[in-house]
């Protein structure tokens, strides 16, 4: 039975990425690896790119058990030399698809040239990953590259014919205005950036430590965390603002009472992350809309209570008061009443919260470890290669 040895093979995926989503990837991959997949990781490294250089991609896919092919892209969007990147990705690609009956993942970046060539491999076979469907509110499309970006995106939403989310609301988002598309979803691991010099508790510095973490958007309101602060601080208070930002002069005016203000305006190196969060008392995520936060799942790693608007996703991870709290929405003085009552907490009440949290990500943990299963079974429900000469055999 020429099918029962095809439903014993190991699938294969070649899953295509950038620099952009690495630390989303390599929480996933061994998961994936785990579940039997074997993987072929073809990512387009970006000259911009400050995180991740080739030799520590290549490096963490060697410790994942996992092939990897790096191919560099050195200039703009539309530049004409990204064709010709283009064309090397989709020729590994097809040179990997030849060796064995394999399915691909790419994990949706903007780019024209390559998006358009990804229309020559197999559609039934070819997952097209996203992060965000709903995206930022300050996402713009004024411009022409940033327009042309958005028609793009919405274009490929619906050319392709399978669609991986990262997580659960954005999957439903995308169902209800798709309803007969195939599409699944996985939970996002959090990614583990090392151990800290010490656990942050209430206090053990003297002072109770608020932390907004990231790079610096305008959708993630700094501003109404300022306002906030400014009303709230007292002795014992300090907020540490640490991240990348195209001009925090903006923020800055806001600032009066400077002396309660740790400012880290720069780019933030991965080896710099364990020890930011383990020194927080807490994590603040202000946000007016958000498709899904990282640095929240950073939070949940170091088992870090979180501050943040009542919006979704957060209301749906946060019990408010149990292991984090949640604010009205673009109130600054509703904000400003849960960072006094943080400074109020004794350490009991703080070691409590953090412990719920750290029940949680064992919890969560244990879901995410159904990933690979996840994406296993839904390659196999999905290509024929294993059924066809099932149902040959059952007619006859």
């Amino acid at each position: 039975m020429q099918w029962m040895e095809r439903m014993n093979q190991q699938i294969s995926l070649c899953y295509l990425t950038n620099t952009s989503w690495w630390d989303t990837d390599v929480t996933l991959l061994p998961q994936l690896v785990r579940a039997g997949i074997r993987i072929r990781v073809v990512m387009v490294l970006q000259a911009s790119n400050r995180k991740y250089s080739a030799e520590e991609i290549k490096r963490a896919c060697a410790e994942m058990g996992i092939d990897a092919t790096i191919v560099y892209r050195r200039h703009g969007i539309l530049h004409i030399s990204n064709l010709f990147v283009a064309m090397r990705v989709i020729k590994t690609i097809l040179a990997d698809n030849r060796q064995r009956h394999s399915w691909n993942c790419f994990v949706y970046f903007s780019d024209p040239y390559l998006n358009f060539l990804l229309m020559f491999l197999p559609r039934s076979r070819l997952i097209a990953s996203y992060h965000n469907y709903r995206e930022h509110s300050d996402v713009k499309t004024h411009n022409p590259v940033s327009a042309m970006k958005e028609m793009m995106r919405r274009f490929f939403l619906r050319y392709f014919k399978h669609m991986h989310f990262h997580s659960r609301d954005q999957y439903e988002y995308f169902t209800r205005d798709f309803p007969h598309k195939s599409a699944f979803y996985t939970l996002m691991p959090p990614k583990d950036y090392g151990t800290g010099p010490t656990s942050a508790e209430c206090g053990a510095y003297g002072e109770t430590r608020f932390l907004f973490f990231g790079y610096i958007r305008d959708y993630k309101n700094l501003s109404l965390l300022i306002q906030a602060f400014e009303k709230a601080a007292r002795p014992g208070m300090r907020l540490i603002i640490a991240g990348q930002c195209d001009d925090f002069s903006k923020y800055e005016a806001q600032i009066h009472r400077k002396e309660f203000y740790d400012l880290r305006i720069r780019y933030i190196g991965n080896d710099e992350i364990a020890d930011i969060f383990s020194t927080s008392g807490f994590l603040v995520l202000p946000y007016s809309d958000t498709t899904q936060s990282g640095v929240y799942h950073i939070a949940l790693r170091y088992c870090l209570p979180v501050i943040a608007s009542n919006i979704v996703p957060f209301s749906n991870c946060i019990r408010d008061n149990v292991d984090g709290f949640l604010f009205e929405p673009n109130d600054a003085e509703s904000l400003s009443i849960v960072l006094r009552r943080c400074c109020d907490m004794d350490k009991a009440q703080y070691k409590a919260m953090c412990d719920k949290n750290r029940a949680y990500l064992e919890n969560y943990m244990r879901k995410c470890e159904g990933n690979g299963r996840i994406f296993h079974d839904f390659i196999m429900k999905n290509d024929a290669y294993y059924h066809d000469d099932a149902a040959t055999e059952r007619k006859a």
